[in-house]
């Protein structure tokens, strides 16, 4: 069984350079910063991480915030 990489894609980077907002999952958020999920969750939860949407059961991160904590 494979790992499968979670990677912003060519579309969502273009649509960061024009300025869009881009909302990636926690998946590619833990790729990106290096940070285990389980600290990206508490730092959620306790009201001290960067600014994310959560629609049902799913949570998303703006790229841009990502990459400005960075």
């Amino acid at each position: 069984m494979k790992a499968s990489v979670a990677v912003v894609t060519p579309e969502q980077m273009e649509m960061h350079r024009l300025g869009l907002p881009v909302a990636v999952s926690e998946k590619v958020y833990e790729a990106i910063s290096g940070k285990s999920r389980k600290r990206i969750q508490n730092k959620r939860l306790k009201g001290d991480g960067i600014q994310y949407l959560k629609s049902g059961r799913s949570v998303r991160y703006f790229l841009a915030d990502i990459l400005s904590e960075l």
